[in-house]
């Protein structure tokens, strides 16, 4: 198998599982919020004490994606992927030209769903907190060659939230224009 030929067959599969998997996400995503993903919890004074994930909804945000996103593989599955004949030659120049051939691709290995949470700064006194979810995916394609497994990742934004603390009388923030202030004497 040319390498040429591997690029397109990679870069179409790639396409179909992206394609696939946002539109499985999307799907999911109309029914699922922040605040039933995660649980703020405030102390006496108002600010935020603690957050926690719902475990139950986020397996079953995990579950549902990846339920639909092999779904959605299964059917553009069928149709397979096609590739200019050219691509056979191994010249690049030739790859997109002449007419197709299908190549059959055998349904998912196997798709998954991890998640991330991340914390950062939002301002003066703000934490951004977002809840991230990586779907991978794992289709095979049979070629005349042989079979290969083509993975592809999609990074999704779940949830995002700003958490606003109270802003102080005096602010120094400690890296301005990448230098640091040097306040020891």
């Amino acid at each position: 198998m040319t390498k040429i030929l591997y690029r397109l067959s990679e870069a179409s599969v790639q396409s179909m599982t992206v394609i696939s998997v946002n539109e499985a996400v999307s799907e999911t995503l109309e029914r699922i919020d922040y605040d039933s993903l995660v649980t703020v919890t405030h102390g006496s004074d108002g600010a935020v004490t603690e957050i926690s994930a719902n475990a139950q909804k986020v397996n079953l945000l995990a579950r549902t994606t990846a339920t639909l996103s092999m779904a959605n593989l299964s059917a553009r599955s069928e149709n397979g992927i096609k590739v200019p004949v050219g691509a056979f030659t191994g010249i690049e120049f030739l790859a997109g030209f002449g007419p197709k051939v299908t190549f059959k691709i055998i349904s998912v290995s196997r798709v998954s769903c991890e998640f991330e949470s991340a914390f950062s700064s939002a301002g003066v006194n703000q934490t951004r907190h977002s809840v991230y979810m990586d779907v991978e995916a794992t289709v095979t394609v049979v070629m005349p060659s042989g079979s290969k497994e083509i993975s592809s990742v999609t990074e999704v934004l779940v949830a995002e939230s700003v958490i606003v603390g109270e802003v102080p009388d005096v602010f120094l923030q400690g890296d301005i224009f990448g230098e640091r202030y040097d306040l020891v004497p």
